[in-house]
């Protein structure tokens, strides 16, 4: 009963992920930028930053959050394929295997994503926002596994 929960919640997690990144890509180009905004703004008070570097480091907050919802969304699967093989619910894949699968779920996600945002107005489709987001998905997944090594090699 008890993996059986751990189941179920790490299937809500990897969704309430996935809904995350696709209401976030639902805001109109003007709502994003706006939230983006607001976070370049604290940022800008805490380092003392002129306003020269406004456009700058606005553009690198937007990419870096691409980046960063890719790999809590590939860790997040990356944990549930491993769970699915621990408990032998999965037993066909390899570990290897298993974050290739998580990697390809979650730029084909991306994929989605930006076909979504099409329909979105002020956004558009972007295959460089696809890129940084399987960037991102290979560091959520890096991540995982450095941990998963970490832990092996304590046994």
């Amino acid at each position: 009963m008890r993996k059986k929960a751990i189941l179920i919640l790490l299937i809500a997690w990897v969704v309430t992920v996935a809904i995350g990144i696709f209401l976030f890509s639902s805001q109109t180009g003007e709502e994003s930028g706006e939230v983006s905004k607001g976070l370049m703004e604290n940022v800008f008070a805490f380092l003392q930053l002129d306003a020269e570097s406004e456009e700058n480091l606005h553009h690198l907050i937007r990419k870096a959050a691409h980046m960063t919802e890719y790999a809590v969304l590939s860790a997040s699967v990356c944990v549930l394929f491993f769970y699915l093989e621990d408990t032998k619910r999965w037993k066909s894949a390899s570990r290897l295997g298993m974050m290739g699968y998580a990697w390809i779920f979650s730029v084909l996600f991306a994929v989605t994503d930006e076909i979504h945002q099409a329909f979105v107005p002020g956004r558009g489709p972007a295959a460089k926002d696809v890129l940084l987001d399987a960037v991102g998905a290979a560091l959520g997944i890096a991540v995982i596994y450095a941990v998963y090594r970490y832990k092996r090699s304590d046994k």
